[in-house]
């Protein structure tokens, strides 16, 4: 091969054989060089070659990127373990595959959604031609939506399938795509392997134009009716009356952080009763739609980083305000700084299974007031999420799905199991998601933050003197006891990093601590494999009767009643590794709260600690 093109690859060849690429990545990259099929991106990786960005190509050639059960997420680029058209257009046909063959013969319905990140709407087109290459009825929203919109689009579309183009609070470098079934939940383990054995066979994707695919008939625009009628589903959550609340007494900041929170939060709690410029404030700096979220520190724009709020606590400190809210770019979690000066300047940021706790408590008090807590009612929450749900839903004697895998997608799967979906009342995780009613099948901070501005209203109005969410959470913490709540994330990046977190469980597996945070480890659950054993002498005590394909987890169990644990997994969605810990103690009266609290959140820090020491890292 003459040319510079033949120089490129020459140089390709010798980074091989100089042991900078593998043979893998070395055999990717020149068929990404040579092939027309890749033009658009010739000039890039021409570029990437020369100047020697082996480690970067390494990477991005080495292999496909995975589809797993969330999707897939990553950085944005060439390659194939990059997201990018192509990777886009195989992994949509794979998806279109299992379903056609799980439906043959019938004309299958599919909706998108995106978020505002770099190429969401490219690829969301992309998406969308691939699907009506297939024959498939596309119903595209054209600008940025929250993912929860998607799902509530798909119940009411009557859709097989969806498709959402986000990389939710990811870098600004990624993005991705989240595949969603007919229950308008993410698909679960089962039929995520026939369709990532699917995915793994595409090699191009059919693709028939937007226009070609308007004029048959198979592509059509969301317009903003669809805005209204997701609005009065969330607003139909209320636990208050609008009338009897208004005006609202508690002042709200809230910030998007450059994301699609404002298509669904504001409009929420205008309807709830709340009024833009007089007790409703957005953080400016942080409002308008930018892929590359310039107005957040760091460029993370994670609300679980409570730096994501300095800007928002910065305005609430000017305002007199008495709640700061925030949601991820694609507005399905939503964290809290509860405004209360009395206790520390800047005010407290609620863990994300405190924040559960307390919005589970005004769910089902509410309703159990008003006389419309449902017959066998249920709510549902995953494994690591804060017991302390437990305790309050049994004073209502509501029923408690806990105990799920991680993912949101079986907290749905929970409302498709019972015979009335209203007897769902609401689903959460540890990671700020939470779902209130059964209006869609993934987490929404819309509903979040109108049953959190709610009570924080309600709570203003207390006489003979106002409370905040923090009084109320201390009220909990003194019927149920303290419970500590401790996470950690511990990146691991790159492929190295993937073999290090493979050998850390492994190395769990042989020989997990007999002891941790000087509390005896009673058994280790592996959901992996079902099984149960003593980690004294590394015995099987019984089957678990659970095991959970594609669920890498550990629970060291600490406590007889449960309460009490640390749990260890890969996380699904980025390469690093997660320690979780919860611990309890009582709390005999509000004077020793503090002094109780500090010590048994320090008690939980050691346990991560020491685990991390155990596995090195």
């Amino acid at each position: 091969m003459a040319g510079p093109q033949g120089q490129v690859v020459a140089s390709v060849e010798r980074a091989q054989r100089a042991g900078r690429l593998s043979a893998k990545a070395a055999r990717n990259l020149r068929r990404w060089l040579t092939s027309a099929k890749y033009a658009e991106f010739h000039a890039q990786l021409a570029s990437d070659v020369t100047q020697g960005h082996w480690d970067e190509l390494e990477d991005a050639f080495c292999k496909r990127i995975r589809f797993e059960t969330a999707g897939m997420r990553g950085p944005c680029g060439p390659g194939p373990n990059r997201i990018n058209t192509h990777t886009i257009a195989e992994s949509v046909q794979g998806v279109c595959d299992y379903f056609q063959a799980s439906h043959p013969g019938k004309r299958l319905r599919a909706v998108i959604g995106l978020d505002t990140r770099i190429d969401s709407a490219w690829f969301a087109q992309v998406t969308a031609e691939v699907l009506a290459g297939n024959g498939v009825e596309v119903h595209l929203f054209r600008e940025p939506r929250p993912t929860p919109q998607l799902s509530f689009a798909i119940l009411h579309f009557d859709a097989d399938m969806g498709f959402m183009i986000s990389a939710s609070h990811n870098p600004p470098s990624d993005n991705g795509l989240k595949a969603y079934g007919r229950n308008a939940g993410q698909l679960l383990p089962g039929p995520s392997k026939d369709v990532i054995a699917c995915a793994r066979r595409v090699r191009n994707g059919k693709r028939l134009s937007l226009d070609a695919g308007r004029l048959a008939g198979l592509a059509k625009s969301i317009g903003p009716e669809m805005d209204a009628l997701y609005h009065q589903a969330v607003v139909a959550q209320a636990r208050s009356s609008i009338t009897s609340c208004t005006p609202r007494k508690a002042k709200i900041v809230f910030s998007s952080l450059h994301g699609t929170g404002e298509k669904s939060i504001i409009p929420v709690l205008r309807a709830a009763g709340w009024e833009l410029a007089t007790n409703l404030f957005q953080v400016q700096s942080q409002r308008w739609p930018d892929p590359r979220f310039r107005g957040v520190p760091n460029q993370k724009p994670n609300p679980e980083l409570n730096a994501c709020l300095r800007a928002g606590i910065a305005m609430a400190e000017q305002l007199g305000a008495d709640l700061v809210i925030a949601s991820d770019p694609d507005a399905d979690r939503l964290a809290i700084q509860v405004m209360d000066p009395r206790r520390a300047k800047g005010g407290v940021f609620l863990k994300g299974g405190e924040l559960a706790a307390v919005l589970t408590h005004w769910a089902l008090s509410q309703s159990a007031a008003h006389g419309s807590l449902p017959d066998g009612g249920v709510i549902a929450h995953n494994m690591v999420t804060n017991p302390l749900i437990d305790d309050i839903a049994a004073r209502y004697g509501v029923q408690v799905r806990g105990e799920l895998p991680i993912g949101f997608k079986y907290i749905a799967q929970v409302r498709d199991e019972l015979d009335d979906p209203q007897r769902f009342i609401m689903g959460s995780e540890q990671s700020f998601g939470t779902l209130i009613g059964s209006y869609c099948g993934e987490k929404d901070a819309a509903s979040a933050a109108l049953l959190i501005c709610e009570l924080c209203d309600h709570l203003r109005r207390a006489r003979p003197e106002p409370k905040t969410i923090r009084d109320l959470l201390e009220e909990l913490w003194l019927e149920h006891g303290y419970y500590a709540e401790q996470s950690a994330t511990v990146p691991v990046p790159g492929e190295a990093g993937m073999r290090e977190i493979a050998r850390a469980m492994a190395g769990l597996r042989r020989r997990f601590p007999a002891e941790l945070g000087g509390r005896r480890v009673l058994e280790v659950a592996d959901m992996l494999r079902g099984t149960v054993y003593d980690p004294q002498t590394g015995g099987k005590l019984r089957d678990s009767g659970k095991a959970w394909e594609d669920e890498n987890i550990l629970v060291a169990r600490l406590s007889d009643d449960g309460r009490e644990w640390a749990i260890v997994r890969p996380s699904g969605t980025e390469p690093s590794l997660k320690v979780y810990t919860s611990l309890r103690a009582d709390v005999p009266d509000r004077a020793s709260l503090r002094r109780i609290a500090g010590s048994t959140d320090e008690t939980a820090r050691r346990v991560e600690a020491e685990l991390r020491t155990h596995m090195g890292l």
